[in-house]
């Protein structure tokens, strides 16, 4: 089933949202947490990642191979995961730096 049909919104709006044109609702992030069955703040980003938005994402050959196999071949996995490693490292060098 397409998002936009299990959200309840058009494929526009949901086009619009990805791009970052269009900001949805709580319900509709809820709505599309559901459907994506992951939890609804990973859809919203925290303070530092708007802050840093922009700048360059640095892998290695190590998490780069990886991220390619989860994703196994689905581009929106592969961007979600290689933000999900970026933000965790932020995460780490806030806590030891």
């Amino acid at each position: 089933m397409r998002l936009s049909e299990a959200v309840g919104l058009s494929r526009a709006s949901i086009v619009n949202i990805e791009a970052g044109r269009q900001c949805p609702t709580l319900h509709a992030l809820w709505n599309i947490a559901v459907a994506l069955e992951i939890e609804v703040h990973v859809l919203i980003p925290l303070r530092t990642e708007l802050d840093s938005e922009g700048q360059p994402i640095h892998l290695s050959e190590v998490e780069i191979a990886m991220i390619e196999s989860a994703a196994n071949g689905n581009p929106r996995t592969r961007t979600a995961l290689t933000k999900w490693v970026d933000q965790e490292r932020m995460k780490a060098n806030q806590q030891h730096g």
